[in-house]
């Protein structure tokens, strides 16, 4: 890792990127290299510098920031039916520390099973969406891209990106092995770490759902699961 370089981690919601974050970047950047922007306009006003941004941003977010130095950016992906259970129940059960708010979705989920929550356009694809830019996060929340004829735009998008602009990238399904590469982009050693056990052990797995189920949730979320498989042989190719 180059002075030069500004890291950006697109955390894609539920991929595990909070561990990856925890075990790896935070021990690489001080807190003083940190960024933590208050929203998109925060970036735009702020203009001050740093080495590292994460959080839920998608790709591009360096174009919002008058950094001079070159954007080096990473992520993780993940399994998208596991994805969608993973973040539908995270929404839907209320914190246990409530020290902590509720999901902001908290009440949408309780409105809606499983399936029916992907109906709405703003939980679809995201993993796509964000890899695909700025533009493609944002449009999607209001519309369902691939409904609209876009779906070939964001998919096109997020493969480019991912394969030219991502300097690694990782599969929550193969966590360390994903960490190691990382790391090893970084030019940094990290012990590894036990196995990961999921944030709420009783929800189900897409193992537990009817074929019908993951059938549904894998049509309504068709352009995660191209960029899902995608990103699987390319991690297979690309892996030291």
């Amino acid at each position: 890792m180059k002075e030069a370089e500004t890291i950006y981690f697109t955390h894609l919601p539920k991929t595990g990127g909070t561990s990856l974050e925890k075990t790896l970047f935070r021990k690489v950047f001080s807190t003083e290299e940190i960024y933590q922007p208050r929203g998109y306009w925060a970036m735009l006003s702020d203009q001050r510098s740093f080495r590292y941004l994460g959080g839920h941003r998608p790709y591009g977010v360096h174009r919002l920031s008058t950094q001079v130095s070159s954007p080096r950016y990473y992520t993780m992906l993940r399994d998208p039916v596991e994805r969608a259970i993973s973040f539908y129940y995270e929404c839907l059960w209320p914190r246990g520390n409530k020290k902590v708010a509720d999901h902001p979705e908290h009440a949408t989920t309780w409105r809606h099973d499983l399936v029916d929550f992907y109906r709405i356009s703003r939980f679809r694809n995201v993993q796509a969406r964000m890899l695909a830019g700025l533009w493609a996060d944002v449009l999607g929340r209001y519309v369902s891209l691939d409904q609209i004829g876009m779906g070939a735009v964001v998919t096109t998008a997020a493969k480019r990106h991912l394969s030219e602009m991502y300097a690694a990238f990782g599969i929550t399904e193969r966590f360390e092995e994903s960490r190691q590469w990382i790391a090893g982009s970084l030019g940094v050693d990290v012990a590894p770490i036990g196995g990961k056990h999921k944030t709420n052990p009783d929800r189900p797995t897409a193992e537990d759902l009817s074929e019908n189920q993951r059938i549904t949730l894998r049509r309504l979320n068709r352009l995660d699961v191209e960029i899902y498989e995608f990103a699987s042989d390319l991690f297979d190719r690309r892996l030291p």
